[in-house]
């Protein structure tokens, strides 16, 4: 494991993910993209649909708008880039 990832949600539906190291030290997000993708998966009639949005920096945070959500629970899955790797921070069972 390389980095570690936390996700905050705002009633609004507003998220935004923070990045640690393994000593859970906050990331300077300089390294980074400055936009990471995101995906939302749900799981309706026993087939996954997903919902691609974008996540901007901002406030050494990733943030973006959470597409509605219709069923729970739900899968996020975001994708940064760092330099010439993609990494991918996943976020299971959401309610």
């Amino acid at each position: 494991m390389v980095y570690k990832g936390e996700l905050t949600r705002a009633q609004n539906g507003t998220i935004r993910v923070y990045v640690y190291d393994a000593q859970m030290k906050l990331l300077n997000l300089d390294r980074f993209n400055t936009t990471a993708n995101a995906t939302l998966e749900v799981k309706k009639n026993r087939k996954w649909t997903k919902t691609v949005f974008e996540l901007q920096q901002k406030d050494n945070a990733f943030v973006g708008k959470l597409p509605p959500i219709t069923r729970k629970p739900f899968h996020i899955d975001v994708i940064l880039r760092e330099g010439n790797r993609d990494m991918l921070i996943a976020f299971d069972n959401l309610d």
